[in-house]
């Protein structure tokens, strides 16, 4: 895990990195993960690795301030199949006259129940 300060976009100042910060992650099992600073601003614990369908608890404690998050990692979403599909290129080059070819691939599957259209691949 990387902590840095946030900046506006157009500063052209490095990126200050958070070091010296408490860094906690729970979930809703009951399991408590303390993370260790390697180097400022980055942070590990190779205790944890995240389950579908549990909730997490992000605590940062730095400078006298505690951050909080909550997250809860999808159901996993299995692959019916995958296909491709030849085509004319789409990214790139807008030149009307190229036709170079290029294929697509395709990851087809069924999104659980109540669940929408939220996966990358």
């Amino acid at each position: 895990m990387v902590l840095s300060q946030s900046t506006s976009y157009f500063e052209l100042k490095p990126q200050q990195f958070v070091g010296g910060a408490t860094v906690v992650i729970s979930d809703n099992k009951g399991n408590t993960f303390n993370f260790n600073e390697v180097k400022p601003g980055n942070y590990t614990n190779p205790l944890l690795l995240a389950e579908p369908g549990v909730t997490y608890f992000l605590s940062v404690t730095s400078g006298g301030k505690n951050y909080t998050s909550t997250c809860k990692v999808p159901d996993t979403v299995h692959v019916d199949s995958i296909s491709y599909a030849k085509r004319i290129r789409f990214f790139g080059n807008n030149d009307e006259q190229d036709t170079t070819q290029e294929y697509g691939v395709f990851c087809n599957y069924k999104d659980p129940q109540g669940t929408g259209n939220s996966y990358m691949f």
